[in-house]
């Protein structure tokens, strides 16, 4: 952000259900910077609501926190409570981001952010940033009417919800913004939007045609006034209205409408009796279902201690059975050491007679050949014969004659091998 415009920040505010989300559809159509992060479209705004999710969360936070209720006024002296000394930061964290993200004007809306208000001027006016204020207006019946129809808020709750936030948003701003009437969107549409344009300073970064950008944002069938026919009874909100309706852009009678504001804030602060009943109820109601007897303390104590014992007692179990795990995990591994030198020694052993079996098996098969070869038959022809003379002297010769026919013929080879082979068989 090196210029003026891009440190602008565009802030919607209504009393609710006043054309916001049409605002600001219209608004992002003509190049405003819009949140990534929106809260979903539903049954009762099926083109989404165009808040910003985190905004919004902080907004419900402070207001449980602060024990109100959305169509109630925050307590004397909510600003300088701790709620709202830890929301500002937040929030301010929230407007650095989105302004870093930003390259054209951001802006937002959530129907809270007038309730909010002068947490929010305290945040905008800090140096760096110029809120740029709307106020979408709407008449007070068909208000009524669509959060009766949406939510099932009864009417003369949504009167005064419409006059507080009203009222505030124009009090709390002097008057100081541009008022959009959500009914002009379908009576003159080009006309507000080169307003808006101009005033919010969209018009340094929107070079399009704003009719054709409008053309899938307004439709005919988004102004359901004419279907409504309930009247409204407050005569305050009717004054108001009486005269907002006259006001239109950022030029209108200031003076006359804020002189209006001030005489409803007056009629209002002449009744906040009830309200401040109502916050009292709240608050004891909610001290009621924080708070506890010392009974049901005590009794509260004396269950944790219990649970307390049975917790060390499992515990103590649990430490016990880990430690006779690790004496049979030592014993386990000095067995399978064991079981390992001995399925080595084992090996070992089976290598060795393996070897000497090797030996025994070639000894054999030497001696076999040598048995069957010429020289050891011709020896043991010669020592037969004289050794054991007789038949073996007589016969010497036959044997001579076989083997000398051996040896010419090759037949002894043969059958020497044939002998080895059944001697090892």
């Amino acid at each position: 952000m090196t210029d003026e415009q891009t440190k602008r920040v565009i802030v919607v505010l209504s009393p609710g259900r006043s054309g916001t989300s049409l605002l600001m559809k219209a608004l992002g159509a003509m190049g405003m910077r819009l949140s990534e992060n929106m809260i979903p479209a539903s049954v009762a705004n099926p083109e989404g609501f165009f808040e910003d999710a985190e905004i919004v969360e902080i907004h419900k936070q402070l207001l449980v926190d602060l024990g109100s209720l959305p169509t109630l006024p925050l307590p004397e002296g909510w600003l300088e409570a701790e709620p709202a000394r830890k929301a500002r930061p937040r929030l301010r964290k929230v407007l650095e981001s989105r302004l870093s993200d930003a390259n054209t004007i951001w802006g937002f809306k959530d129907p809270r952010t007038v309730t909010f208000l002068p947490l929010w001027n305290r945040i905008l006016n800090s140096p760096g940033t110029v809120p740029v204020y709307i106020l979408a207006a709407r008449a007070p019946a068909s208000v009524a009417s669509s959060l009766k129809r949406q939510i099932n808020r009864e009417e003369a709750i949504t009167e005064l919800q419409w006059l507080q936030r009203t009222t505030d948003a124009l009090h709390h701003t002097a008057a100081d913004c541009f008022i959009v009437h959500y009914e002009d969107w379908f009576t003159r549409p080009m006309e507000q939007a080169q307003e808006l344009l101009r005033y919010t300073g969209l018009d340094q970064y929107f070079s399009g045609n704003a009719k054709e950008a409008l053309k899938d944002v307004i439709k005919p069938n988004l102004n359901r006034a004419v279907y409504e026919d309930y009247e409204v009874q407050n005569e305050y909100v009717l004054k108001l209205y009486d005269v907002l309706k006259d006001c239109r852009g950022a030029d209108f009678d200031r003076q006359r409408l804020m002189a209006v504001v001030k005489e409803c804030r007056k009629a209002m602060d002449g009744f906040k009796g009830w309200h401040l009943e109502a916050q009292r109820r709240i608050s004891r109601q909610a001290q009621q279902k924080n708070s506890k007897s010392v009974s049901e303390l005590e009794k509260d104590l004396h269950n944790l201690t219990l649970q307390n014992n049975e917790y060390l007692k499992q515990l103590k179990d649990l430490h016990d059975e880990l430690k006779e795990n690790r004496v049979r995990a030592v014993s386990l591994r000095q067995v399978q050491e064991e079981l390992q030198q001995e399925k080595q020694k084992v090996a070992k052993e089976q290598k060795h007679v393996a070897a000497m079996q090797e030996r025994l098996e070639k000894s054999r098969n030497e001696t076999l050949r040598l048995k069957h070869s010429y020289s050891f038959r011709l020896g043991h022809i010669i020592v037969q014969a004289l050794t054991k003379p007789g038949k073996n002297t007589i016969l010497a010769p036959y044997y001579l004659a076989v083997l000398a026919r051996d040896i010419l013929t090759g037949r002894g080879k043969a059958r020497a091998g044939e002998g080895i082979q059944k001697q090892q068989v």
